[in-house]
């Protein structure tokens, strides 16, 4: 498909409440003090991968470079669904994303190798702890990869390095999982969080490599008057385009109503529309998202890099 050409496709979508511009967030390496910036201008390389220590002669091994959480977070499995995506279905419909949406939370399951880095573009109150939690597929799920999220104002991008050994030393399918919560007495509660994109692998992480901009109108009675346009800054060779509508308030089923895929997604901006897209179910009046998502299904095994993004706010259908 040729840039600026109709497309029934994007890469976007936003579990935020309010729209948002496109912006350039700051970039963070966890546990580091690199800078830089995300957007337009500059996009850096991906940063090196952090290496974890070596297995100690202890046989702690994998867990001491996990570390165990057992009750410290929420691991939001309902969120993708109980059942583990396939291979085949990874490869052939993408990374899975939330089908629900619950306060405080956020899930997708991908792949996952040895030294990738994964990048988030979120936002969370910095009151709030804020960590990320990866299980991989053949481990035991109460041990996860974690990452505490270090408090910052305003929504800004984040890159982590998966560790490498233990076990880890090939590709593996596994559930990315956000989870933002107060300290609430002896207890927890949700916290706000608006998840802007994610991805992993070396081809979804150096630059803001899909957005969704121009997304307008955001309020109307016709769903056909719905246009925006997707920004692809790496190619890659599957891409699905969706418009989910919300659930009344804050928890409960997305419902998949328009759906378009490219095969593959080509480099630069495209325009796409709502009424392009095809038809999966009944438009009645609510808020909807525009979520895009790209992924690669290469010759090579390790070629299996994803990403994924979220509209620029919720489109109100009246």
């Amino acid at each position: 498909m040729s840039p600026r050409s109709p497309l029934p496709i994007a890469i976007a979508i936003t579990l935020v409440m309010a729209p948002l511009a496109r912006a350039e967030p700051p970039l963070i390496l966890a546990q580091s003090s690199i800078g830089g910036r995300f957007g337009n201008g500059g996009r850096p390389p991906p940063p090196p991968p952090r290496q974890p220590p070596p297995d100690s002669p202890s046989g702690c091994g994998f867990l001491c470079i996990l570390g165990v959480v057992v009750a410290g977070a929420v691991v939001a499995d309902a969120l993708t669904g109980d059942r583990w995506a396939s291979r085949d279905e990874l490869d052939r419909d993408g990374p899975r994303f939330p089908t629900r949406m619950a306060p405080g939370q956020f899930q997708v399951q991908g792949y996952a190798a040895p030294g990738w880095p994964v990048v988030l573009d979120f936002d969370a109150p910095t009151e709030a702890d804020t960590a990320l939690e990866v299980i991989l597929e053949g481990f035991d799920p109460r041990a996860s990869i974690h990452y505490p999220l270090e408090p910052a104002a305003g929504r800004r991008v984040v890159v982590v390095a998966l560790p490498q050994g233990g076990g880890f030393d090939r590709i593996l399918r596994a559930r990315f999982t956000l989870v933002s919560t107060f300290r609430s007495g002896g207890g927890r509660t949700a916290a706000p969080l608006s998840v802007y994109g994610i991805g992993a692998g070396p081809r979804a992480v150096g630059s803001m490599t899909i957005a969704i901009e121009a997304l307008q109108p955001l309020d109307t009675a016709r769903p056909d008057a719905v246009s925006f346009v997707l920004d692809a800054m790496h190619p890659f060779d599957r891409s699905v385009t969706e418009i989910l509508r919300l659930p009344r308030g804050a928890e409960g089923d997305l419902a998949l109503v328009r759906d378009a895929r490219a095969f593959p997604l080509t480099l630069g901006p495209h325009d796409g529309r709502w009424a392009s897209m095809r038809a999966v179910g009944s438009e009645t009046p609510g808020l909807y998202i525009l979520q895009a998502r790209a992924w690669l299904v290469g010759a090579r095994n390790d070629e299996r890099d994803w990403t994924g993004a979220f509209g620029p706010g919720p489109i109100r259908l009246r």
